[in-house]
C-alpha cells in the first residue's frame, strides 16, 4: 500500500469517527436495547505481531457494528498499564488485564500507524446469539466486569474472545478443536520469539515443563493467528461457515511467523563452546603468569557470574515465592541458580584477596554447578524430567564445566 493510500484511509477514518459521533444520540445501541439483531454485524479482527515484545504474539478484537445507526465499537481484552505497580505485579505473577472498547476508526488508525496487518472475519452468527454476544461485550467493558488475572496461555485477549465466540455458536468451536495440536506451548513460543534469539533463550530458561505437554487445537487459540485460523475453518451444524466473508483491511507486508523451530539452535551450541573455550584459554594464560590475562579473567568471570547468577536467582525467586506456575519446578535451576550469584560476590572478593581458601571455595562452587549441570542431562532418562531445555543446557553446561576446570588450573598454579 502506498503512502498516499495509507494517509487517505486515515483521513477517511477520522472523518467517519466524527460523523458517527455527531449522528448518533444513542451511546451503545445494542446495550440500550435499541439495536435489532438483523442490523448487527460482528467481526473478528486480527492484528499481526508488532515490533515490541508485548506485541510479538499479535492481538485480536471483536468489532460490533449497527448498520442502522451507522455505529461501531471495537472490544478487546488486552489492556494493561505500565503504572508504578506493574513491575511488582509482573514479577509476582499477578498481572491484571482488562477489557475496553474504542471506535473502529481509532483502532484501525492505531494499528496502521504501527504498520501491523489487519485482517477481518465477518461472523455468521444467528441473530439472537448475535445480539446476546453484542450485549455481553458491552457489559464486559464496564468497570465492575472488565478486570481479570492475566495468564499468557490460558487467560488473555484471544482466549477471552475464543470463549465468547464459542458460546455464541453453542460450543461448536470447542467441539471442532479437540484434536491434538501441531505444536506445544513452548514450540509456539519459540516460533513467535524467533526474531530475537537472546529473548527467546531467556524465556525458554524461565519456563518449566508445563509448556511441553501435548495440547489440543482449542488451547492453541491463545494466539490471535490460531484463533483466526480455527474460526475460519469452522463449519456450523447448519452447514454454513462461521465466517461469512473475510478480507485483509491493511497489509503491512511483514515476514510470516516461522513454522517448527529447533529445540537446539546451532547458535546456542556455538555460544556454549565459545564461552567455554575462552574460559580455558584465559585460565591457561593466567597459569603462565600473565598478569594482564589474570585481570581479564577476573573481569570475564564477574560478568558471566553476574549475568547467569542474576537470571538464575530470578528464576529461583519466581519458582519459590510467586504465582508464576510456569516457573515452578524448573529443571534449569540445576544449571544456574543463587549459587552462581554467590560465585559472583566471591569473584569480586578474590580481586582484593589472594586467599587460597577463597580460590578453593570458588572452585568447589563451580564444580558443584558443573555436576548439577551434568545431572540435568542424566535425569532425562527418568520420564518426569522431560523439560525441553536443550538450548539452555547447550550454553550453561559448557560454561559451568569450563569454569570448574579453569579454577582447578589456577588453583594448581597457586599451589606450585
Amino acid at each position: 500500500m502506498t503512502k498516499i493510500n495509507k494517509t487517505t484511509i486515515l483521513i477517511v477514518l477520522a472523518i467517519s469517527n466524527f460523523l458517527f459521533a455527531r449522528q448518533n444520540s444513542v451511546d451503545v445501541p445494542w446495550q440500550d436495547n435499541h439495536s435489532k439483531a438483523e442490523n448487527l454485524e460482528i467481526s473478528l479482527i486480527t492484528f499481526s505481531p508488532g515490533d515490541y515484545l508485548t506485541d510479538w504474539f499479535g492481538h485480536t478484537a471483536i468489532a460490533v457494528q449497527d448498520t442502522f445507526y451507522n455505529y461501531a465499537r471495537v472490544y478487546n481484552f488486552g489492556l494493561f498499564s505500565f503504572d508504578d505497580g506493574f513491575i511488582n505485579r509482573f514479577v509476582m505473577g499477578r498481572l491484571i488485564f482488562w477489557a475496553g472498547d474504542a471506535s473502529l476508526g481509532a483502532i484501525m488508525s492505531r494499528y496502521m500507524k504501527a504498520n501491523r496487518t489487519i485482517s477481518y472475519q465477518v461472523l455468521n452468527i444467528e441473530n439472537d446469539k448475535k445480539l446476546e454476544l453484542a450485549k455481553e461485550l458491552a457489559n464486559a467493558v464496564l468497570p465492575e466486569n472488565s478486570h481479570y488475572l492475566y495468564h499468557h496461555y490460558e487467560e488473555n485477549c484471544a482466549t477471552r474472545l475464543r470463549d465468547l465466540i464459542d458460546k455464541a455458536v453453542d460450543g461448536q468451536l470447542y467441539k471442532s478443536t479437540q484434536d491434538p495440536a501441531e505444536y506445544t506451548y513452548r514450540e509456539h513460543t519459540r516460533r513467535y520469539t524467533a526474531q530475537s534469539p537472546l529473548m527467546q533463550w531467556l524465556l525458554m530458561f524461565l519456563m518449566n515443563d508445563s509448556i511441553d505437554k501435548p495440547i489440543k487445537q482449542w488451547d492453541e487459540m491463545f494466539l490471535p493467528d490460531e484463533l483466526a485460523k480455527y474460526v475460519g475453518q469452522l463449519k456450523l451444524e447448519n452447514n454454513l461457515p462461521l465466517v461469512s466473508r473475510s478480507f485483509v483491511y491493511f497489509d503491512a507486508h511483514r515476514p510470516s511467523i516461522p513454522g517448527q523451530t529447533s529445540q537446539l539452535p546451532l547458535w546456542t551450541i556455538f555460544t556454549g563452546l565459545f564461552l567455554a573455550g575462552f574460559t580455558i584459554l584465559l585460565a591457561v594464560r593466567v597459569k603462565q603468569g600473565k598478569r594482564l590475562f589474570n585481570i581479564i579473567f577476573m573481569i570475564y568471570s564477574a560478568i558471566i557470574t553476574l549475568v547467569f547468577g542474576f537470571i538464575g536467582s530470578s528464576l529461583f525467586f519466581m519458582s519459590m515465592f510467586t504465582d508464576h506456575l510456569v516457573t515452578q519446578g524448573n529443571e534449569n535451576l540445576l544449571l544456574a541458580n543463587p549459587v552462581t550469584l554467590v560465585v559472583f560476590f566471591l569473584t569480586i572478593a578474590s580481586v582484593f584477596s589472594r586467599s587460597k581458601k577463597l580460590q578453593r571455595g570458588i572452585y568447589y562452587l563451580w564444580l558443584g554447578l558443573a555436576i548439577t549441570s551434568i545431572l540435568a542431562i542424566l535425569l532425562k532418562i527418568i520420564p518426569v524430567f522431560d523439560q525441553d531445555n536443550y538450548m539452555i543446557i547447550a550454553v550453561l553446561l559448557p560454561v559451568n564445566a569450563a569454569f570448574a576446570a579453569a579454577y582447578k588450573i589456577i588453583q594448581k598454579t597457586s599451589d606450585e
